[in-house]
């Protein structure tokens, strides 16, 4: 295995933008999948910035994991079917905001064995991960359990949910030369499922790959004859509203504009317990996320220039030009469309114990909790975007010139404060919904950045009640995180938020893994020609550190630039040569996989000349 960086385009309202730019650099861990070695793989972890310059560490320590097997090729092939008991979880659990079938309906096609085997596995997945934290939870008091299903962090072994998806992955590429409904329900879930496993590229392929189908289809037309149009409605609405929670998470422009649907989500109703009918929150959550939608748009475009700020107030000194008079204009706009939304919610809608116990009852909770949570996060980054977007240029800073901070610090209380109460009724109110994770996130920057602009004469209730808004959503962050690892960016840039840092390095102890049979890439390991350019182009001036983590990673290998080493055939390790740095330990494992020991650079200027050598 070997380590492979790699660049993201983010922008400002993205869950971590990069520092400088709009370019990320991240990695994933390739496995080779290589028959030769029975899918047995090492792992080499990157160290930490000290033992890059340490002078002892010329003998590598290098934690490597037990071998373990991964022989994906085997799980569509040999994977039994699911139990039946866990597609009934997933309607449970997850049909209430991702709705294709009822559940009468899927039962009689599943009977009659119509229902495409990938849609099964990928539903079987999601399911899957709600179902192992249930065991796991039952393990905590002490209960005994079958560990083999266990995905408890920090194993070797491969999850059950994994397998499932890996399975629903493999099974579905034919399918996408014949596109269906059915499939594009199946892409979609299998979004959901590479969010899971921290493979946050994933998400955004296979979300895409939904969106294209989507528009092969035509469902963004309002066309009513074909027989299902309400199944396809249901799925083509579930696809807008993930295509405008990544827009928001990856700051970049919603696929899918609002101009191109020719229809809405009719008001519609579901059955409570006592057999009474209630507005059902699908409808209204796909309204609210095409306002969260326009706002994320706006903010990313608005952004894009530095000059651009936004200015709520003349009292710093200087005259508004006539684009900032604009843009207070737009976003009083948004306000206004916000406040409409919310007042204009039926009176089962409204947030209350009442209504949240019914809707828990009948197995609605998460969307209903997923429309309000997104509600307050929308107040928060309309009347104040600088606080639940610390890391971008979005506004003046400072609390004398925050408004609305008295308004922003009571909705990241009112988040929290549902949370908290969801947990006391059903908790999987939130578990079940991994994008309940960026409203949550932006709750949690707010109280921090506010809480970190509090000083006197303010009293210490206020600072109180923000450390405690900021402390939930944290630990509720880290209970997802157990579920869906792909929230393990919101919890780190939390972290390095509340730590002050200047930036969060997201490839430090990646645990995403990307199983391929794909030797050339394994081999090469290496970032192609475009990036390499653009690197070169932007190393100059800028730190190194970067860098560093690329010869770490082993992307900067023999087979690369000058070919710097040369493998005997009979061998298994060679010894490097020392071409600006001081014994790069750059040798072969007995599978052929390069392991890296730490570059001891003689200096930054040295190390970039070898940098464009190699470029």
């Amino acid at each position: 295995m070997t380590r492979q960086p790699y660049f993201r385009w983010l922008g400002p309202t993205a869950i971590a933008p990069p520092k400088d730019g709009t370019f990320r650099l991240l990695s994933v861990n390739l496995v080779s999948d290589e028959p030769d070695n029975g899918g047995k793989y090492v792992v080499v972890e990157r160290q930490d910035k000290q033992s890059l310059y340490s002078k002892s560490s010329r003998s590598p320590t290098i934690p490597v994991r037990e071998q373990i097997d991964t022989k994906a090729q085997s799980y569509a092939e040999n994977l039994p079917p699911p139990p039946k008991s866990l597609y009934k979880l997933f309607n449970d659990k997850m049909a209430n905001f991702l709705p294709y079938l009822p559940h009468d309906i899927f039962e009689e096609r599943l009977a009659d064995g119509v229902i495409s085997e990938c849609l099964l596995f990928a539903m079987a997945s999601l399911a899957e991960r709600m179902a192992a934290n249930s065991r796991k939870e039952y393990d905590s008091i002490g209960e005994e359990n079958d560990k083999s299903q266990d995905n408890t962090e920090g194993t070797d072994e491969i999850s059950l949910a994994e397998k499932y998806a890996e399975a629903a992955k493999r099974l579905i590429i034919p399918h996408l030369s014949c596109p269906s409904v059915e499939i594009v329900f199946a892409l979609l879930l299998i979004a959901y499922c590479e969010f899971g496993d921290d493979r946050d590229s994933g998400l955004w392929s296979w979300s895409g790959m939904a969106i294209r189908m989507c528009y092969d289809l035509g469902l963004q037309k309002a066309n009513t004859n074909e027989p299902d149009s309400w199944f396809s409605r249901n799925v083509f609405w579930s696809v807008v509203c993930l295509d405008r929670l990544i827009s928001c998470g990856t700051g970049r422009a919603t696929t899918i504009p609002d101009s191109v649907i020719e229809y809405e989500l009719q008001p519609r109703w579901v059955k409570d317990s006592d057999g009474k009918s209630r507005s059902d929150p699908f409808p209204y959550l796909c309204k609210l996320l095409l306002i969260v939608g326009k706002v994320s748009n706006y903010l990313n475009s608005c952004a894009e220039s530095d000059a651009q700020k936004l200015m709520y107030n003349s009292k710093i000194g200087h005259p508004l030009s006539r684009s900032q008079i604009d843009m207070i204009e737009k976003f009083s706009a948004f306000q206004q469309e916000v406040s409409d939304f919310y007042t204009n919610l039926p009176p089962d809608l409204l947030f209350d114990v009442q209504n949240f116990q019914c809707f828990a009852k009948i197995k609605c909770s998460p969307v209903f909790l997923l429309l309000h949570i997104w509600n307050q996060a929308l107040v928060l980054a309309v009347h104040q975007p600088s606080l639940v977007y610390p890391k971008c240029q979005l506004d003046i800073t400072g609390l004398d010139q925050y408004p609305h901070a008295e308004l922003t610090g009571s909705g990241a209380i009112s988040i929290a404060d549902m949370v908290t109460f969801a947990d006391l009724i059903e908790p999987d109110s939130f578990l079940a919904n991994p994008f309940l994770s960026q409203p949550i996130f932006m709750a949690a920057c707010a109280s921090l950045t506010l809480r970190f602009s509090l000083r006197a004469p303010y009293q210490s209730q206020p600072i109180y009640k923000l450390e405690r808004t900021y402390n939930t959503c944290r630990q509720t962050l880290n209970r997802m995180e157990t579920i869906w690892r792909g929230i393990s960016w919101h919890s780190r840039t939390l972290d390095s938020l509340a730590a002050s840092e200047p930036d969060v390095d997201l490839t430090i102890n990646s645990k995403v893994y990307v199983t391929t049979k794909d030797l050339g890439v394994v081999r090469r390991a290496s970032v192609d020609e475009a990036t390499r350019d653009w690197l070169a182009g932007e190393i100059r001036g800028r730190q190194v550190d970067d860098i560093y983590g690329m010869f770490i990673a082993g992307t900067i290998d023999g087979g690369v630039g000058n070919n710097q080493y040369e493998t005997s055939p009979s061998s298994t390790g060679t010894e490097p040569r020392s071409d600006g740095f001081h014994d790069i330990g750059n040798r072969l494992n007995e599978n052929g996989m390069m392991l890296f020991d730490s570059p001891q650079p003689t200096s930054n200027t040295t190390l970039i000349e070898e940098i464009f050598k190699i470029f």
